[in-house]
């Protein structure tokens, strides 16, 4: 998998523009994974929401169809899952490639067998609420470059904002 032709100026201009519309929260978070998906060139996106005390993992928004291995209301054991781990960073977790990486024996590899994965937390309240991870199976050709990254993050952050404002 390699990273679309969107330009990261254009795809940001898009973003802002779905999270200045009127839409409900889950019309506004499924179309900005819409667009994380295609700009990072991965197969899936998802916005989870994670319980650490109860180890629950739950797709809550997912551009995955209800037919998919991780689509809308699916749930895991958040040990299986890579979220776990973005969840305990300080930053963005960019999996290009998680063999070549390193991360060839973690539950989430072995249980899920995705080779590529993008992960930032959610913060509500001063607490981790989940997080925004965009998946493919197959390992992208190129790293995550450090506007991917940003672009990632500042989808989180408007989703963020969003869900303060929904509660």
């Amino acid at each position: 998998m390699t990273a679309t032709a969107l330009p990261a100026d254009e795809a940001r201009q898009e973003l802002y523009a779905i999270m200045r519309g009127a839409a409900p929260f889950e019309e506004k978070a499924q179309r900005a994974l819409d667009l994380g998906k295609r700009f990072l060139g991965v197969e899936n996106g998802h916005l989870t929401r994670i319980d650490e005390e109860t180890n629950h993992w739950e797709a809550m928004i997912s551009t995955d169809p209800t037919d998919g291995q991780f689509p809308p209301g699916l749930e895991l054991d958040l040990g299986m899952t890579y979220c776990r781990r973005t969840i305990e960073a300080e930053t963005p977790i960019a999996l290009s490639n998680v063999p070549e990486q390193g991360w060839e024996e973690d539950p989430a590899f072995k249980e899920h067998r995705l080779h590529c994965y993008h992960g930032t937390t959610l913060i509500l309240d001063d607490e981790p609420y989940g997080t925004v991870c965009f998946v493919s199976q197959d390992p992208r050709e190129l790293a995550f470059s450090e506007s991917e990254t940003m672009f990632a993050e500042l989808l989180a952050r408007m989703l963020e904002r969003e869900l303060e404002h929904e509660q």
